[in-house]
């Protein structure tokens, strides 16, 4: 009992503790209490409750510009907008720069009322007036004359209901142009009156010819024209991204416009917004600025008029033309908008839904799906893009009937506003080619080979992208077949490599461990396909490499990697005895296929160096060892140079060996760039030569040859240069 009693006091307490707090809300708010006078003692105004002010009005040579804030929005934001002198949506930047000024406003110091001279002080007839309604508080602001000390500063009375201490006060001169906000400052400087979420149609006439379009969800489409075809997200984005660019620079008179639009090329934009009891919107964009002002010329006719000069960039996105707006996707949605996935082709089926951090495949098998892994599946859909096909033969293309479908929905927080699409799939052709149509608008799409895997139903998702399972010091043995030809690499215990083919060329030390490191760490980018359909250039494969793992006592193991065909990402691969078709990054296939013969033959070690010749053409330099360093004979080079220069030959390392053999024509070697001449302290000799310059795995290098080795290889130009600025 006792207990029960104690908890209905306890709760008695607190019903009475939020009375009493809702009591003293509504008792002070039409009041500046103690507390706010105290903390904004130097403050021109004593109290500021900023979520509070409805209305502002700023007077100024009898003209007032009066900004108010509207009714709060579904969302519970209210926004601003001038009623006086005319009626349109306030800027928010201006309007916040106003009420921040007023809101930190200072005195420099207070006037005593029996000091006040209302006539001296310009408050009789004051240069301007402000307004503020802050809940039941009404400041009202005479900005008067300037004062003779100190420098600007200005007499300003404070008045109004609720206002606790009356009175004049000088305010320092910077704040005077702060609060002197008028129509300029405070109207909106954008044109464009509702945003594309908020509308039905949007049409675009004039310059770029005419274009309806209207919006069904989150997706638009063609209006009455061009067979309603979908309209291409990417293409609209930056029409709407120029229209939301409508900015005015500098206002000017309405009908001084319209004059000087009759005759010029222009853009009528027409919005039509959803509500229906909402006007349109229409813009008139084009015709030069006058008076050679930059930009070009942009007029709101509705529903509230408005001009000046906008940038002159908007006229690109505003006369896009319609063939350009055409969407050539098969997937309309965007990749975090899709929910869900559903494949059906060739009686296999792949379904697909999103989580909250990962995705479950549902069919052809249930697994968890990594977030990066079916985003990845799902943007090479929705970047598919194909060619349309004019009047299709849809049983020709396997589209009537379809053999299979591919459906995609949204996410949305009720059923009615989900989108979903579905997309008819047809007969692959021999060149890999996939006809799709759109459910949406009938449209018929050839899409390449590339692009069509993204529509194959397959379990790729749930594969490990990591492929090889050993680490680098397991391997015993690589052979690599490629471009250029065969090469045996021996790896010992310890790390040491041998090169066993080609024969007579020393390892590429550096190389070669990079090669087994990359191997022992290989992962594909993406898998592509549950197994090879043929199309992917396996079978051929110009590429592949064999790697041995294990010793005698351990058993060894061999794996075969195969690398087929190149795609726009990289290149397609396959493990021999494994089923599935992956992707290999471009930097990985190089790799693979680089000579490993040794790069650092175009140096001597540093204390065997004893002199460098280095020519071009009748220009010579000659450098020979002086105690530890070197110096030039008969040169003018300046001895702060040659260290440098001589640095840059000790540490000169091919980017790589290009090839085997005898040089080719094109590498210019029947006329050097530059000849290079290394003296050993033990009589020896390293002669190479530099060639032509060229690019390579886009790598700015020149080709290059050392006397006694059949390769050419590859420096970077940037050394190059140096050697040859130093003749």
């Amino acid at each position: 009992m006792r207990a029960q009693l104690r908890k209905q006091l306890v709760n008695l307490a607190l019903v009475l503790a939020a009375v009493g707090a809702v009591t003293a809300v509504v008792l002070t708010t039409g009041r500046v209490t103690t507390e706010e006078r105290e903390l904004r003692a130097d403050n021109l105004l004593p109290a500021w409750r900023g979520d509070d002010v409805t209305r502002v009005s700023v007077e100024r040579e009898g003209k007032a510009t009066v900004i108010e804030q509207g009714p709060a929005d579904d969302a519970g934001e209210r926004e601003w907008r001038l009623t006086s002198p005319i009626a349109e949506g306030a800027d928010a930047y201006g309007v916040d720069q106003l009420l921040r000024s007023l809101e930190f406003a200072r005195v420099v110091r207070r006037i005593k009322p029996e000091q006040v001279d209302r006539a001296a002080f310009g408050l009789e007839a004051p240069r301007w007036r402000l307004e503020i309604e802050m809940g039941a508080i009404r400041y009202r602001l005479a900005i008067g004359a300037e004062a003779a000390s100190p420098a600007g500063a200005t007499y300003v009375e404070l008045s109004g209901v609720g206002v606790p201490t009356p009175g004049v006060a000088l305010v320092a001169k910077e704040l005077l142009p702060e609060l002197s906000a008028g129509l300029t400052e405070l109207r909106s400087k954008l044109l464009l009156p509702y945003l594309s979420i908020a509308l039905s149609k949007l049409s675009l006439a004039g310059e770029g010819g005419e274009r309806r379009l209207r919006r069904e969800g989150k997706l638009w489409r063609f209006d009455g024209e061009r067979g309603d075809r979908r309209v291409s997200r990417e293409a609209l984005d930056s029409v709407l991204l120029q229209l939301a660019r409508l900015n005015v620079e500098q206002f000017l008179d309405a009908q001084e416009v319209e004059r000087q639009q009759r005759g010029a090329g222009v853009v009528t934009v027409t919005q039509t917004p959803e509500d229906p009891a909402k006007p349109p919107g229409v813009l008139i964009v084009g015709g030069a600025c006058p008076g050679g002002r930059p930009g070009v010329l942009a007029r709101r006719v509705s529903p509230d008029p408005l001009a000046g000069c906008v940038p002159d960039s908007v006229m690109a996105g505003l006369t896009l033309p319609a063939e350009r707006l055409e969407d050539a996707s098969a997937v309309g949605l965007r990749r975090d908008e899709i929910e869900s996935l559903s494949v059906e082709l060739g009686g296999r089926k792949l379904v697909m839904d999103r989580l909250e951090s990962r995705f479950e495949l549902r069919e052809p098998t249930r697994a968890e799906v990594s977030l990066e892994a079916g985003n990845e599946r799902l943007e090479h859909l929705v970047a598919a893009r194909g060619q349309r096909v004019e009047a299709p033969d849809l049983a020709a293309l396997g589209l009537q009937p379809p053999r299979g479908t591919l459906t995609v929905r949204s996410a949305a927080e009720s059923e009615h506003d989900v989108v979903e699409e579905r997309v008819a799939l047809g007969r692959v052709d021999a060149t890999g080619r996939l006809a799709v149509r759109r459910e949406v608008d009938g449209v018929v799409l050839e899409l390449s080979r590339d692009e069509a895997r993204a529509f194959t139903p397959d379990a790729a998702l749930v594969r490990s992208r990591s492929l090889l399972p050993f680490r680098p010091a397991e391997v015993t043995r690589v052979e690599l077949s490629g471009q250029q030809g065969r090469q045996v690499l021996e790896h010992r215990a310890g790390g040491e490599s041998l090169l066993l083919q080609p024969k007579g060329y020393a390892v590429d030390a550096a190389g070669a461990q990079e090669l087994i490191e990359a191997l022992a760490g290989l992962n594909a980018e993406r898998w592509v396909a549950d197994e090879d359909d043929g199309s992917f250039g396996l079978q051929r494969a110009p590429l592949s490499v064999t790697v041995s793992v294990g010793d005698a006592d351990a058993g060894s193991k061999t794996y075969e990697l195969r690398v087929g065909d190149a795609s726009l990402s990289g290149s397609y691969g396959s493990l021999r005895g494994e089923p599935g078709v992956f992707l290999l990054a471009r930097r990985t296939v190089a790799l693979l296929d680089t000579l490993l013969i040794d790069r650092s033959v175009f140096s001597v070690p540093a204390e065997q160096l004893q002199g460098v010749t280095l020519s071009a053409g009748p220009r010579r330099l000659r450098l020979v060892r002086s105690g530890d360093g070197f110096s030039a004979v008969a040169s003018e080079l300046p001895s702060s140079r040659i260290g440098p220069l001589v640095d840059a030959l000790l540490t000169l390392r091919a980017e790589a060996a290009l090839h085997l053999g005898a040089a080719r024509p094109d590498e210019g070697f029947g006329k050097p760039l530059l000849e290079v001449e290394l003296s050993r302290r033990d009589g020896g000799k390293l002669r190479f030569e530099v060639g032509a310059g060229d690019t390579w795995r886009e790598l700015a290098i020149h080709y290059a040859r050392v006397d006694g080795i059949a390769a050419t290889y590859l420096l970077p130009r940037s050394r190059v240069r140096l050697l040859l600025d130093a003749l």
